[in-house]
Parts: structure tokens; sequence; C-alpha cells
């Protein structure tokens, strides 16, 4: 994970540095960047440890982080507060369904 946030960091350093944006764009692009990069890492980790759950759960993640870094500086806090408060509302409530059902059936069969 470390290798991927030094190659992801090198590449915002190397972008910085052509100096053709505001601090805004390179403050959006670094956070953003770390964001897909975290998602990206976990949700490999994850397909690899067969745990598709966390995977459904990273991949939006990431994507919510590039729609953040295409809002731009002042939309990426918008985008990214509302995208993952979504993501993290819809999946307590399908977590909460899933164990209400799984209550359900125990109560019903005596098992």
């Amino acid at each position: 994970m470390s290798g991927v946030l030094l190659v992801c960091y090198l590449a915002l350093i190397a972008i910085a540095s052509s100096g053709s944006h505001g601090a805004g764009f390179y403050w959006s692009l670094f956070l953003n960047g770390t964001l897909i990069a975290l998602a990206a890492v976990w949700a490999g980790r994850c397909a690899f440890h067969k745990r598709w759950r966390e995977v459904a759960l990273s991949v939006p993640v990431a994507l919510i982080a590039a729609l953040a870094a295409i809002a731009g500086p002042r939309g990426m806090w918008l985008v990214n507060g509302v995208g993952l408060c979504v993501l993290l509302l819809a999946t307590a409530a399908i977590g909460t369904w899933q164990r209400r059902g799984t209550r359900a059936h125990t109560v019903r069969t005596g098992a």
C-alpha cells in the first residue's frame, strides 16, 4: 500500500512542478488522488481474499473521489461529503436489512 501511495505522490509532485494551476487545484488532486489510490488498493486486496462486500464498498469510494476530482477544488468537499455519507448510510441500511432477515428466519424456524 505504501508503494502505491509513493507512486501517487510522485505523480502529484510531477504535476505540481509544472505550475500551470492554482493551489486549490493541487490540494483537490492530492486529496482525491490519495482516496482513489487507497480505495483501489483496498478493493484489490479484498478481491484477492474474496471479500466481495468490501469490494462493493471500496469501488464506489474510488468513483466518488473521481467525481470529486472532476468537480474541482470548491465542489470537491460537497461531492465527497454527500457521496460518502450516502454510501455509508446505504451500507448501514443494507447491513441492518440483512441482519433483520436472518433474525426473522431464525425466529420462524426455531433454529
